[in-house]
C-alpha cells in the first residue's frame, strides 16, 4: 500500500538563495540521524531485542511522539493565515496517526506507552529533541519554525528508506502502518511546506 499525495494548496515560487543555503545546512541533521548507530544497526538487520528497544524508544520519544505537540504550538501563534492553519491542523491529525502507528510497531517488541513515559533519552536523542523544541518555540520566527518542521518530515522519509526493508521483514504487515505512511515522499505536502516557509520569511 502506498500513501496518496495530498493536493497542493500553494503555488511554487523560486527558492531565494537564503532558503537554499539554510535548507542545505539541515542536511547535517539528516546525516547525523541516518548515521546514528541505532539506525545503522536496524538497517543492517541486527534487530535483536536490545537494539530494537533502543531504536524504537529513543527515536520515537525524540522525534515521533512530540511532533503533534510541536504543530499544536505553531497553531497557537496569533496571526496565522487561514490556509496555513488548515495545513497545520491536517498535518497534526496525520502525525497523531503516525504516533499510533509507531506504538503499534513497538508492541512487536513488547514496548508500550508506559515504556515511552519512563525511558531516559540518550545524549544524541536529547540533542535532536531539544533542537526541534527550540525551533518550534513561540519566540522563534515562524519561518524558522516551519523550516524545522520541513527538516523533520524530510528526515523521517530518509530514515524510513534506510530501515523499512529490515523492519518490515520482522514485524508483519499488520504492524507496518508507520512504515507505509513514510514509504513514499509526499512531494505535494513538502512543496507546500516550503512555500509557507518562504512566505513567512517575506512577511517578517
Amino acid at each position: 500500500m502506498t500513501r496518496r499525495e495530498r493536493p497542493r494548496v500553494t503555488e511554487d515560487t523560486p527558492d531565494p538563495h537564503w532558503f537554499v543555503d539554510i535548507f542545505r545546512a539541515t542536511e547535517r541533521y539528516h546525516r547525523d540521524l541516518v548515521g546514528a548507530p541505532m539506525v545503522c544497526a536496524v538497517q543492517s538487520g541486527r534487530i535483536d531485542p536490545v537494539t530494537a528497544r533502543q531504536f524504537l524508544l529513543q527515536f520515537g520519544l525524540s522525534v515521533i511522539q512530540p511532533f503533534p505537540e510541536r504543530l499544536a504550538k505553531l497553531l497557537r501563534r496569533p496571526g496565522l493565515q487561514e490556509d496555513l492553519q488548515l495545513f497545520l491542523r491536517a498535518n497534526r491529525i496525520q502525525e497523531r496517526a503516525h504516533w499510533r502507528g509507531w506504538l503499534q510497531m513497538s508492541q512487536v517488541w513488547d514496548i508500550d506507552a508506559v515504556d515511552f513515559a519512563e525511558v531516559t533519552l540518550c545524549p544524541k536523542a536529547m540533542v535532536f529533541r531539544e533542537y526541534f523544541d527550540a525551533l518550534t518555540d513561540t519566540r522563534t520566527p515562524l519561518a524558522v519554525a516551519l523550516l524545522g518542521i520541513l527538516s523533520v518530515e524530510s528526515a523521517a522519509a530518509k530514515v524510513t528508506t534506510f530501515i523499512a526493508p529490515a523492519l518490515s521483514a520482522r514485524i508483519g504487515k499488520e504492524n507496518t502502518a508507520w512504515i507505509e505512511a513514510h514509504a513514499e515522499i509526499d512531494t505535494n505536502h513538502l512543496a507546500d511546506l516550503r512555500e509557507f516557509t518562504k512566505r513567512a520569511a517575506r512577511e517578517v
